[in-house]
């Protein structure tokens, strides 16, 4: 596994912490445990469902990212 392909440099995103964006194509997008994961992500960013995924997670939001960053399509091209 190539996992330098799923996540970015451990970098300055946006906020108080470093962190490893998830890149498009990542098996973290949208596969985490709604249960127990926060409503806004270590930048603060709400959990959003990236509709370009299948959602594989479990509980109530099974669109979570696992993690503490959440994914979203900022080039618009849907992944």
């Amino acid at each position: 596994v190539d996992l330098q392909s799923w996540f970015g440099d451990l970098d300055d995103n946006g906020g108080s912490t470093k962190t490893h964006e998830l890149l498009e194509g990542n098996p973290a997008i949208d596969a985490g445990d709604g249960n127990s994961i926060p409503a806004t992500d270590i930048l603060g960013n709400p959990r959003v469902d990236d509709t370009s995924t299948a959602n594989s997670g479990t509980g109530p939001t099974t669109y979570t990212d696992i993690g503490a960053y959440e994914w979203t399509d900022t080039d618009g091209d849907g992944f």
